[in-house]
């Protein structure tokens, strides 16, 4: 480290190694923003034309998609594949899945807080106004979970 103060943003595991030797260490998390606690800020999209044509092998990839996240968070095998994978302490990674990636952060089964999500992409001028309920309806489209 070259002395001086500098910031930066990373998602671990990156930088985890430095945090836990002390050469770095977290001023703010993300969730921690009021802002954005409670708003889903991560999520999969797909193209219009590719749900329409291609919607059976959508629907499989979501359900391939939501056993694999359930199985990483079930099966301690999950924890060791990443840390081999990382080249990174197994105890590391578990400890910063606990603390960073909880389970909940990768639900796909709602969008969370839409009217702060619509307040910002209007603020951002990602959009000139917010959605219409029927403009909602078409846009996020979440697949129920196979029982």
């Amino acid at each position: 480290m070259s002395g001086q103060i500098d910031i930066g943003w990373a998602a671990p595991p990156f930088g985890m190694k430095e945090l836990k030797e002390g050469k770095i260490r977290i001023l703010i998390r993300g969730n921690e923003a009021p802002s954005l606690r409670g708003q889903t800020v991560r999520t999969i999209i797909v193209n219009a034309d590719a749900l329409k044509n291609k919607k059976d092998a959508i629907l499989r990839f979501v359900a391939g998609y939501r056993e694999a996240v359930d199985w990483m968070y079930a099966d301690p095998k999950a924890i060791d594949m990443y840390a081999e994978k990382m080249k990174l302490d197994r105890d590391l990674i578990a400890s910063l899945i606990k603390e960073f990636h909880p389970k909940e952060a990768l639900q796909t089964d709602e969008m969370k807080d839409m009217a702060g999500i619509q307040r910002d992409a209007v603020k951002l001028k990602f959009i000139d106004a917010p959605l219409t309920q029927a403009q909602l309806a078409e846009l996020i489209q979440i697949p129920p979970r196979n029982k």
